[in-house]
């Protein structure tokens, strides 16, 4: 039995081991330290304590077993070796590293006890006590398995406190790489801004000289012809100075949240037409053709604000005009891509075949204060705020505008809007008279469709409006397997039709390209996974598998850009032969 005093050290020894073997002190020294006061309480000719499993902290000490730090020290190496070459077996662990202490260790020492030191359900380590003289008591064993489940507890906490900081020092990293990116946008965006003040300034100072100094000109001039010159002048100078202050407060509004829509009727036809008249003359001097198409189908009469919609089309339309050399052809196409009872949704396309934009400009075309061409846009007035205000207009309008640029062939830019239906219009008026505005003719020419961001392809080439009948598009029957799909909804043609005139109304295609062209990777794989599903259910051969390409691009994160171009030329045959098919089934239910 053992004296009092003796349990009084005992419990000394636990309370100065839970002490030693903090979480946040385990090291060398602390383990030093729980030996000395293990050799001293026990009075043990011998204390060894190694923890060697190469996933936590490897500590080795001894008092007088000089081989014990060499075997300890060799099975880490030998550990360390394995865990290089990524061969670590059960060998080094389990039931052999308690033979490794059995038939090793005990042997070369008398009056032996060995125990193994456990974490998550793995030895990691082992404890070592000799006494020639004196037996070990159950209750010293009791002890050293008390101790050994310390030391095993207090790795359990140190690994957690290590995990936790390393996610701490994880999120630091990822919060300082954050607020690098955030301080380079806000230095780019200063020196955007600071551009743009300059670019103003000067822009501002021009018509305002060109103003003063016609005036003065006109003043001291007796001839009549020179006075009439030097008005015309003012009246230009006085305009361009007006759409530059338009444009600043403008931008201003849309800064402050405070730019809103006038929603009214309005005449489309007519606004089409008032656009016309004030860019044409601009486009003549340049020797360029204008012309605006609209598609027959579109309508004519709408409820919206028509101010900022000839807005975003005369930014759009002054670009084209600027940018596009002498002798040039700028084009205006409008068609309607869906509609209910109540509302529309229409494409309208700005194309040219000027100078076209690089595509490293295009990520920065609608950035606020960026203006295209950097130093050589120097040749044309502007202050960079045109497509940003477009881009700011058409999203309050519910929709998005994309840019399909390749330099020296030329832009188009497209831009979808919702607008209401003017229902309880009078009857439709007289045909809007002007040379360049027309609906329809067998000679004109469609808009490209509004989905193909990024630049993703050269601009893609006019397309007749005049449709296709089923039998000039035989070569595309096989992107329809109608038998195939009227057998998945047993036969019911109206059915068939039905799901087919859905999906060529569908939202689902155009929506994909905006979540493209803002790189919203997650949103275009489910509406990819929709499409699929959808051009499935129909029989579409040659959709479904572009969709599918598309969708494993998508989700192996791998460039789309040829995926995409498949998909995009695919899906226009696919919709070009579904509306010829559609014309010939009309009256069959």
């Amino acid at each position: 039995m053992l004296l009092p005093e003796y349990d009084a050290k005992i419990d000394s020894l636990i309370f100065k081991a839970g002490e030693l073997l903090r979480f946040d002190a385990l090291n060398q020294e602390s383990f030093d330290c729980l030996v000395s006061e293990l050799q001293n309480t026990l009075e043990a000719d011998l204390v060894c304590l190694g923890l060697c499993h190469p996933s936590v902290p490897q500590y080795i000490c001894c008092r007088n077993f000089p081989e014990f730090e060499i075997l300890m020290g060799q099975l880490i190496a030998e550990n360390a070796v394995c865990r290089l070459t990524d061969s670590l077996t059960e060998s080094l662990w389990g039931d052999d590293l308690e033979t490794f202490m059995n038939q090793t260790l005990l042997p070369k020492i008398q009056g032996g006890i060995a125990l193994t030191i456990d974490w998550n359900a793995q030895p990691i380590g082992i404890l070592l006590c000799g006494r020639k003289n004196t037996a070990w008591s159950p209750q010293e064993h009791r002890l050293l398995k008390h101790i050994c489940c310390t030391i095993s507890l207090a790795v359990d906490n140190y690994m957690a406190l290590e995990t936790f900081q390393s996610q701490n020092r994880e999120l630091l990293s990822l919060s300082q790489q954050h607020l690098s990116k955030a301080q380079a946008e806000a230095e780019n965006a200063n020196q955007s801004k600071q551009e743009f003040l300059s670019r103003m300034s000067h822009e501002f100072r021009t018509p305002v000289n060109a103003i003063i100094g016609m005036a003065g000109i006109a003043a001291d001039s007796e001839s009549p012809e020179k006075v009439k010159e030097c008005l015309k002048q003012i009246n230009h100078s006085s305009r361009h100075l007006l759409e530059l202050i338009n444009g600043v407060l403008d931008m201003s509004q849309i800064a402050a949240n405070q730019l809103t829509l006038d929603i009214r009727p309005f005449d489309f036809d007519a606004m089409l037409a008032e656009i016309s008249l004030r860019y044409t003359p601009e486009a003549l001097k340049k020797g360029h053709t204008l012309t605006f198409q609209l598609d027959p189908k579109t309508p004519r009469y709408f409820r919206g604000d028509d101010y900022r919609l000839a807005q975003v089309i005369g930014n759009l339309l002054s670009n084209a005009i600027k940018f596009t050399p002498t002798g040039g052809t700028v084009q205006v196409n409008v068609r309607e891509i869906t509609r209910d009872n109540i509302r529309s949704t229409i494409a309208i396309a700005v194309s040219d075949n000027g100078i076209g934009i690089a595509q490293d400009q295009h990520p920065t075309l609608f950035t606020y204060f960026e203006q295209g061409e950097g130093g050589s846009s120097r040749h044309f007035e502007g202050v960079g705020l045109g497509l940003t205000l477009c881009k700011s207009i058409v999203k309050m309008m519910e929709g998005d505008i994309t840019v399909v640029s390749k330099e020296g062939m030329g832009s188009v830019f497209t831009f979808v809007v919702n607008m209401d239906l003017w229902l309880n219009r009078p009857e439709d008026g007289p045909p809007v008279l002007c040379d360049n505005v027309s609906r329809g003719t067998p000679e004109a020419s469609c808009p490209p469709l509004p989905v193909n961001p990024r630049g993703y392809s050269a601009v893609p080439p006019p397309v007749a409006c005049a449709a296709p009948t089923l039998e000039q598009l035989a070569d595309l029957s096989s992107y329809v397997d109608m038998e195939k799909g009227l057998s998945r909804i047993l036969g019911n043609k109206a059915i068939y039709i039905t799901l087919l005139k859905s999906f060529a109304n569908s939202p689902q295609i155009p929506q994909l390209y905006r979540e493209l062209s803002e790189e919203e990777n997650e949103a275009a794989i489910q509406t990819v996974h929709t499409i699929k599903g959808m051009t499935g259910n129909l029989s579409l051969p040659a959709a479904y598998n572009a969709a599918v390409l598309l969708e494993a691009q998508l989700k192996n994160n791998r460039p789309a850009h040829n995926s995409l171009d498949a998909f995009r030329q695919v899906m226009e045959k696919t919709l070009l032969y579904i509306s010829a098919l559609l014309e010939k089934l009309k009256n069959e239910v």
